[in-house]
């Protein structure tokens, strides 16, 4: 049996995982929330995100991710001003808690 390393499947296999990583990350950044089975459907790519690429997560305990939450909650409007996007965060909707999880993951 050859125990050789071969340093281009070594090379290829990392990057297919970077083109996965940014895949789930463009997917879960783009995903469109609707309503309540889309923004299900979104927790699980969050969750998936998580276990997959964990080093992408600011906040990767649950009370610094609460803390996270909270406190990306309260500055969400000036993210929605800034960004131009028109959106009122005292009118909650699907869409707007989606925001809110991913703009937690990566909030300091």
């Amino acid at each position: 049996m050859d125990h050789r390393i071969n340093i281009s499947e070594i090379a290829t296999s990392t990057k297919r995982m970077d083109v996965i990583a940014n895949f789930m990350n463009d997917t879960l950044f783009d995903f469109k929330i609707t309503d309540r089975q889309t923004f299900i459907q979104f927790l699980d790519l969050l969750r998936k995100d998580f276990l997959d690429n964990p080093e992408s997560w600011e906040n990767k305990t649950l009370p610094y991710f609460l803390e996270a939450l909270s406190a990306y909650t309260k500055d969400i409007q000036g993210y929605y001003d800034n960004m131009k996007l028109n959106v009122n965060a005292d009118e909650p909707n699907w869409s707007t808690f989606a925001d809110i999880f991913k703009g937690a993951k990566i909030y300091e």
